[in-house]
């Protein structure tokens, strides 16, 4: 299995989570069957506010899961559709994170949890979504 994390720094095992993918610079992707550690630029850093797409960011790395603690409705759209199951993460680091998907104790996300952008505020890297967010709340909490 394939698994992508959004972080700010690439450290392997020790990199933190970032609060939401949208705005991290970097993306790793871990093989839990070889062990395989891959740290990538974010390609779609730089784009138009409510298009991000995560796809576009993997570089064509074919992944199987996305942990995250936050990502736009339009932006799991396209994951799911190309048949990438997304969970959310906890604070910590991907081999925390790691851990939790190997056991199926990481929530999984649909799109009623998807996050409504922060209120035209820009991309916040320590703020994550929390709950089901609505467009018309705050949708986002510190980390």
């Amino acid at each position: 299995m394939k698994v992508c994390f959004a972080v700010e720094k690439e450290e392997g095992l020790d990199s933190v989570v970032c609060g939401h993918f949208h705005c991290a610079p970097m993306i790793v992707i871990v093989d839990t069957e070889s062990g395989n550690i891959v740290g990538l630029e974010n390609k779609d850093l730089n784009h138009v506010r409510g298009s991000c797409d995560p796809v576009l960011a993997l570089v064509g790395n074919h992944v199987d899961v996305v942990v995250v603690h936050g990502m736009g409705i339009p932006a799991m759209m396209r994951l799911f559709a190309q048949g990438i199951e997304i969970y959310s993460a906890v604070a910590g680091t991907i081999g925390q994170n790691l851990e939790l998907v190997k056991h199926g104790r990481l929530h999984p996300l649909s799109l009623k949890d998807g996050c409504c952008g922060f209120q035209g505020q820009g991309c916040k890297r320590d703020q994550v979504c929390v709950g089901r967010s609505t467009c018309g709340g705050d949708s986002c909490g510190s980390s």
